[in-house]
């Protein structure tokens, strides 16, 4: 008939993702030699759960990256996310990728994309109010303030101001506007008018 008895069963390296050992040993009895037996089995890297977090900010001069962390099957943090390649510093709208590599042998490694975006900053240009006399000429110059850039960062192009107003325009106001404007791709220019007092002589 057949054997029926209780075997020791000893693992080896039977932990971490690779090939683990499992050994088995029967002491034997009065009617039975002795005997022992062993195989190896395979343990499969096991997929971590990666989650990135792209960024929607404003383009304010200084570098941006999306977060994010892999955790493993116990739930702890896992070294290996390379999130270095989504870092952005000027204005854009991109789909940029990240990596997992894992250190400790147990996980696959693993790829995504996140969204980011970096908005361009709002430069206001406000046309400075200017007064003059009816029939006398227009300022020489009309000038405007500007809000809004970061740092000690100026324009490419500047803008100009005018005004349709001539010398026979009649006493009142009129609109001193300015237009163009350069400051590159980080800057979306927001122009407000001023006004031309034109007083009696």
């Amino acid at each position: 008939g057949g054997l029926d008895a209780d075997l020791a069963v000893a693992y080896a390296d039977n932990t971490a993702a690779g090939t683990a050992t499992a050994s088995a040993a029967y002491a034997g009895d009065a009617n039975h030699r002795e005997s022992s037996a062993s195989t190896t089995f395979a343990i499969a890297k096991a997929a971590a759960a990666c989650a990135v977090s792209g960024y929607s900010v404003t383009y304010d001069g200084t570098a941006h990256t999306a977060t994010g962390a892999c955790t493993g099957v116990l739930g702890e943090t896992l070294d290996g996310l390379d999130v270095s390649a989504t870092t952005r510093v000027d204005a854009t709208s991109a789909t940029l990728p990240w990596s997992f590599a894992d250190l400790t042998g147990n996980y696959e490694a693993s790829a995504g994309t996140v969204e980011v975006a970096i908005l361009a900053a709002t430069l206001t240009v406000t046309a400075d109010d200017a007064t003059r006399s009816y029939g006398a000429p227009n300022p020489a110059e009309l000038t405007f303030q500007v809000s809004g850039f970061v740092e000690a960062e100026d324009w490419t192009t500047p803008p100009t101001c005018a005004t349709e107003a001539t010398e026979g325009t009649h006493v009142g106001a009129e609109p001193i506007v300015c237009t163009g404007g350069d400051a590159g791709t980080n800057y979306a220019v927001l122009r407000v008018a001023g006004t031309l007092t034109i007083a009696k002589p």
